[in-house]
């Protein structure tokens, strides 16, 4: 009358095994959250834009990189009112930054020594620890420019197409004479919440997130510009 339920025993631990796998895999990774803060003066006032930032990461990177990182979050936004937006991101692709290191006096090596960071390599670089060894008792801590992830400026009023690629040497010279880095700090946030969508979100980015929902999204015309670099949330 009723059915043997080791049968059933014996579908649900077919169906649970690969979850279990899958989470397990996951849940081994070593993680570490984060939050990044950036401060830039301009016209004499400091303007501040932060988010809190989780990286695992999974052991067999590609070339010289020993690991993959895969990064949470809402990448820092700082708002410089009529000097327009920078913008911290996760990633960086196609950009110059070989010739503009070397032209701002920064070394390059064959190996990419002193080539921007990925956001989710920032935490190994300013402890001096591997993935495993990051803990939440490590200090608050100020990010040297050599270490700097990649950076975007938008010229207020312009939409996302209008985004340069810069780095701090460069502020002067392309946002305004006045403008400067202050610093950048990153500091472990265990209890932390990490948003994947900026919400409410700058008409630019709106904007960006539309333009990105077409088949042949365009680009930026000075790098390769996608909601991606910003948000981990981002579905086309």
């Amino acid at each position: 009358m009723f059915p043997d339920l080791r049968w059933w025993h014996l579908l649900l631990a077919l169906l649970l095994t690969p979850v279990l796998i899958v989470g397990w895999f996951w849940l081994a990774q070593p993680t570490f959250r984060f939050r990044l803060a950036m401060e830039i003066e301009v016209d004499g006032k400091v303007h501040t834009g932060s988010s809190i930032i989780q990286v695992s990461y999974l052991a067999g990177g590609p070339y010289e990189r020993r690991w993959h990182t895969h990064v949470r979050g809402v990448a820092p936004i700082v708002d410089l009112g009529r000097h327009g937006t920078v913008v911290v991101l996760f990633n960086y692709r196609d950009t110059p930054y070989s010739k503009r290191l070397t032209a701002v006096g920064r070394p390059i090596t064959p190996t990419g020594s002193g080539l921007p960071r990925l956001i989710g390599d920032l935490p190994i670089a300013v402890y001096s620890k591997l993935p495993e060894a990051l803990t939440y008792s490590l200090p608050k801590n100020e990010i040297r420019v050599a270490d700097f992830p990649a950076l975007a400026w938008l010229p207020a009023g312009g939409d996302w197409k209008t985004a340069i690629s810069i780095l701090p040497e460069e502020m002067p010279t392309e946002i305004h004479d006045s403008a400067r880095v202050i610093r950048m700090t990153i500091e472990p946030a265990y209890w932390s919440w990490v948003a994947t969508e900026m919400s409410p979100a700058p008409e630019w980015l709106v904007t960006m997130r539309q333009d990105h929902k077409t088949p042949r999204a365009a680009l930026s015309d000075q790098f390769s510009f996608h909601p991606l670099m910003i948000e981990s949330g981002y579905r086309r």
